[in-house]
């Protein structure tokens, strides 16, 4: 289960010879016979989401049927992206440092109870 943050980081999950980079998928998804849930808290860039599904695909790993998304989820927008991207800029020498993945926008969203494409469901194109 995924019950919070975003695809600014992630985790890496070695089995053998075989390593997994997972950003928004929980480290369940590896295992074929485990249900996976991204949960309210998890703000979700579905380009990332997407490409988490399809690299454990290449490695004969289906999510089909196994991954559950909250409803509630709010969904990263490139808008969040940009304006994390320039918060940064403005900010000069005193920036955050950010990976720029619009995390924090989206969370400010997500807390000032702006829907921005949120609330409703993520399915996967």
């Amino acid at each position: 289960m995924r019950y919070s943050g975003g695809a600014n980081a992630g985790h890496t999950v070695v089995i053998g010879d075989d390593r997994f980079a997972l950003h928004l998928l929980p480290s369940g998804s590896i295992r074929p016979d485990t249900i996976c849930v991204i949960a309210n808290g998890v703000v979700v860039d579905p380009e990332v989401l997407s490409n988490g599904i399809d690299k454990l695909a290449e490695k004969n790993i289906s999510m089909d049927g196994r991954l559950l998304i909250s409803e509630n989820v709010h969904v990263v927008l490139d808008y969040h992206k940009k304006e994390d991207q320039l918060r940064e800029k403005a900010l000069g020498k005193n920036k955050l440092g950010t990976t720029i993945r619009g995390i924090g926008p989206c969370y400010a969203d997500k807390v000032g109870r702006k829907l921005c494409g949120a609330y409703g469901r993520l399915e996967r194109p």
